[in-house]
């Protein structure tokens, strides 16, 4: 027992001890070092989840702000159509005869720098055109007139008859475009074909893109 107290014995032991807590110690730290990591790891993920939150939010709300822009194009763009068509010479048909279509805006805003190109002719003829009009403005709800050719400077004499049995048909058809105030352009394209019942025409063809 002497020998196990001796200054040397006691030395070893203290640095027995010594050792076992600087272990102690140094496993407590590994262990807090780990979970430190583990922490840090669970942390990134969760960063990077919400970075891709984030961006996929973004996206969302990009997508939608396209779609809205879209539909306020769609909804307050101005719409060209054909609205009805009236004869210079009702219930006849004779070299005078002007037949003029009539346009109107049906959308919610106005139509700028509107031009026309629309031909009037029979099968086989050479389709004529009605004088170039300087571009216009349409307003919302507004009209517009486009006089088609004078019937006389279209078809000869001999073809009146056949049209009106209808066993020739007399057809218009042809394009209006314009700008919207969103600064899109646009284009409606029209046809019809005379119908001798109701001495006028019946549009086949009326539509804007």
């Amino acid at each position: 027992l002497g020998k196990a107290l001796s200054a040397e014995y006691l030395s070893n032991w203290v640095l027995a001890i010594l050792a076992g807590l600087g272990a102690g110690f140094a496993l407590k730290t590994l262990n807090a070092i780990k979970e430190q990591a583990r922490i840090s790891r669970i942390g990134l993920r969760a960063a990077r989840i919400a970075t891709s939150a984030a961006t996929a939010g973004a996206s969302a709300a990009k997508r939608s702000a396209e779609l809205a822009e879209r539909a306020l194009h769609l909804t307050e763009r101005a719409d060209l159509l054909i609205d009805g068509i009236n004869c210079s010479t009702p219930y006849q048909l004779n070299a005078d005869t002007v037949f003029t279509l009539m346009f109107k805006n049906f959308g919610r805003t106005r139509a700028s720098e509107v031009t026309q190109l629309f031909t009037l002719g029979v099968p086989g003829a050479q389709p004529v055109e009605p004088p170039e009009k300087t571009p216009t403005i349409v307003g919302a709800g507004d009209g517009l007139q486009l006089p088609l050719a004078r019937l006389g400077d279209c078809i000869n004499i001999g073809t009146y008859s056949a049209i009106l049995k209808g066993t020739v048909p007399l057809k218009f058809e042809g394009e209006i475009h314009y700008r919207d105030v969103f600064g899109f352009n646009h284009r409606t394209a029209c046809s019809g074909t005379y119908t001798p019942k109701t001495f006028t025409f019946s549009v086949d063809r009326n539509e804007a893109d």
